[in-house]
Order: C-alpha cells, then structure tokens, then sequence
C-alpha cells in the first residue's frame, strides 16, 4: 500500500470525523444543560439562538431551526460520506483502506466528542 493514499485517506476521516464528533458534543452538552434550565452567556446571537428550548420558539424562528437541521442534516451525510469516497478513489470499494477509513472516521467522532462539550461549557461559563 502506498503511503499518500493511505494519508490522504487518513487525513479525510479525521477531519470528518472532528468535524462530526464535535457538533454532536456541543449538541449533546447543549441539550441537556438548556433542558435543566441553563442559558449560555456567550457573545454569539447564533449559539444563543439554537441553544434555548423549542418550546421558546415562534413560527418564524421555528421555520429556520427546521432549514439550519435539514442544512446539517445533508452535511452530515456529506462528512460521512468523504472517507469513503476518498478511500475508494485509491482502492477497490471492499478494500483494507475503505475499511480502515470508516474505523478511523468512527473512532476520531467518538473521541471528539469531548472537543464539542468544552466549546459548549466554554458558552455558558462565565468569563474570568
């Protein structure tokens, strides 16, 4: 096995998977703190806006958070879909390198997850 393809491959899933386990960090986080009743104190109108209960939402801001889900939703597919298609332009699509490209994927969005939970905690401390 040549060793570009395998680090280009390699490379490709770990942003994905940093970029997938990081939102599902800050979302998880996210979520469980605003349902126990905690506001972020952040600067940034947009993570204000997604981070506050669906039950705060009129038509009009329900209508974007329903754009901004279905928007991630295809991005999320699409980060999903990048090792595969760059493991499979160097090798056969049942190959050790596709299948190395997923477990990479897999294991970096596991771990980033923690990446996504500190940005979040980030949000709602206070700065010192």
């Amino acid at each position: 096995m040549d060793a570009v393809p395998l680090a280009v491959t390699v490379l490709a899933s770990i942003v994905s998977g940093v970029a997938i386990g990081a939102v599902f960090g800050f979302s998880l986080a996210s979520h469980r703190d605003v349902l126990a009743g905690v506001r972020p104190t952040h600067s940034n109108r947009f993570v204000r806006w997604l981070a506050r209960p669906t039950r705060d939402l009129n038509l009009r801001d329900g209508i974007l958070y329903l754009l901004v889900l279905i928007v991630w939703l295809v991005v999320f597919f699409a980060l999903c879909a990048i090792p595969v298609a760059v493991a499979a332009q160097f090798a056969e699509p049942d190959s050790l390198l596709v299948k190395a490209a997923v477990f990479v994927f897999i294991g970096v969005a596991y771990f980033s997850r923690q990446v996504g939970a500190n940005l979040w905690k980030r949000c709602i401390e206070p700065a010192a």
